[in-house]
């Protein structure tokens, strides 16, 4: 009998008595840099940005640059018509021009004695009202000219010269390439751990946020901030309007120590080290 016994054991597979040997792989623990990070999304605006549309009714007569021209301020870039300004304000200018001498005329006489000071308030008062109607023509004729509001670069004209155009009409876009920034949103529950100078990673460069305004928006529970960029940040090849991923680097430890991540693993919900 137990020589049966020791013949069906002897037949029975090795590892019902040990288990196989398994490779594992050791690191070793050791500290290092650490950082944590929040992925959110920002925009490429510029600093100073703007869009030419027709103050009214018009002709675009005259476009005196061509699309992607840079300009100094001051600038005259194109012209738009309206002939009503302009009978406007050569009928301004005469019209002031008539109380002027009335109101010079009523002053001699007042000082004079002649007129009733009633009639040289009368003639005063319609001297000052005919100067605010010309300054409004004046303005309404200079809305004409197109004019570069600072240094920068023209866009593609969305108007034609010769084109007829209504009040509000885009002409123009106009931006300054050599100062932009990125606009971004930051969730509500982070903004307070964010500040000015807190470090941010876009294309694998390092900037800080510029600026955070700690107003909440009602509706998007956001918090708006930006970030700088400088001039010589355009060899990253930045767009406005680009979308661009910013990293913001909310802890940083110089020396902690690091764990590789797949060396954890849970049981029974708990999360464990091996």
């Amino acid at each position: 009998m137990l020589r049966v016994i020791l013949l069906l054991c002897a037949l029975l597979p090795f590892n019902l008595y040990a288990q196989e040997a398994k490779l594992v792989e050791t690191i070793i623990a050791k500290k290092q840099a650490f950082t944590s990070q929040v992925s959110l999304i920002g925009t490429i605006t510029s600093k100073q940005e703007t869009v030419f549309t027709a103050k009214y009714n018009g002709i675009l007569t005259e476009i005196y640059l061509s699309d992607g021209a840079t300009a100094k301020k001051g600038t005259i870039i194109a012209e738009l018509e309206n002939e009503d300004t302009l009978n406007n304000y050569q009928l301004a200018t005469q019209s002031e021009k008539i109380a002027r001498e009335q109101y010079d005329r009523a002053l001699k006489l007042h000082t004079q004695g002649y007129l009733k000071r009633e009639e040289f308030e009368d003639k005063k008062q319609k001297w000052h009202l005919e100067k605010q109607n010309l300054t409004k023509a004046k303005k309404q004729l200079e809305d004409s000219y197109l004019r570069a509001p600072f240094d920068g670069k023209l866009g593609i004209f969305k108007a034609k010269q010769g084109s007829h155009l209504k009040s509000g009409s885009e002409i123009v876009a106009f931006y300054n390439p050599n100062q932009m920034q990125i606009e971004l949103n930051i969730p509500e529950n982070l903004a307070a751990k964010i500040s000015t100078n807190t470090e941010v990673l876009v294309s694998g460069k390092k900037f800080k946020i510029s600026s955070i305004e700690y107003i909440v928006n009602k509706e998007t529970r956001m918090v708006d901030a930006k970030i700088d960029l400088d001039e010589g940040d355009n060899n990253l090849n930045f767009m406005i309007g680009n979308i661009v991923e910013v990293s913001i680097i909310m802890n940083k430890k110089e020396e902690a120590l690091i764990i590789p991540k797949n060396s954890y693993f849970y049981k029974r919900r708990k999360k464990l080290s091996i």
